[in-house]
């Protein structure tokens, strides 16, 4: 722990610009998370932080309510989802398995567990950051405009944590699921959209395929 921000990520912070809208940042190891927080700050929209310590994950918790929900020049923080960062392995494997059918692929790094979180979501899912868990594909939904496979847990363990995520105080259940490819003009969150509808999911023939990751919190700072 340097107590702050690394110095040479804030050293080319200041020499960059701004990101482009819709950039992301991925800080692996992110001890109490003050790279996180910078990377937010500097206009990345999403920026996702993990760390195989438990008492790491607990400091970014710490560092993060610390904050004051606020960033820069003010304005509350925004979740945009809580989700499992994916292992490199599963990545590779779900790529083989299930390949994309749309020019936009997403990296498949992520699953949502739950987009734009409610509060008690939120709360629900602090206690768990860096959590290791495995999912089960199940099956996959396509159309014109996106492409995602639909997950269900196999972590019987985590089932009653998880569960008040995906269902929580809002009165709504989403899809955990991962966003595969879009089409031009379209948006990854598109996908919550996706797997609601009707008609859409196809069920894997296949042996089932398992992919392990940790949960982790996407936040993107005021407008």
């Amino acid at each position: 722990d340097v107590a702050g921000v690394a110095r040479p990520l804030a050293a080319e912070l200041s020499r960059r610009s701004k990101p482009r809208p819709g950039a992301r940042a991925l800080v692996p190891g992110c001890g109490r998370a003050y790279d996180a927080l910078a990377l937010a700050r500097h206009g990345y929209t999403s920026v996702v932080a993990v760390d195989l310590s438990p008492a790491a994950c607990e400091a970014a918790r710490e560092e993060l309510q610390a904050s004051g929900g606020s960033a820069g020049g003010g304005g509350a923080w925004r979740v945009r989802y809580v989700g499992v960062v994916l292992d490199p392995t599963s990545v590779d494997a779900l790529a083989t398995a299930v390949p994309p059918r749309h020019p936009n692929v997403t990296g498949q790094q992520h699953l949502t567990l739950c987009f734009e979180p409610a509060a008690a979501e939120l709360a629900a899912a602090l206690p768990l950051l860096g959590t290791r868990c495995t999912l089960r594909v199940e099956a996959e939904a396509s159309d014109s405009r996106g492409q995602a496979v639909t997950v269900a847990l196999a972590s019987p363990e985590l089932a009653d944590s998880l569960g008040a995520i995906t269902a929580g105080g809002s009165g709504r259940r989403d899809s955990p699921h991962i966003t595969l490819s879009t089409a031009d003009g379209v948006e990854a969150c598109y996908s919550n959209e996706l797997v609601r509808r009707e008609g859409v999911l196809r069920p894997r023939a296949a042996a089932p395929l398992l992919v392990t990751g940790k949960v982790a919190v996407a936040v993107e700072p005021p407008p």
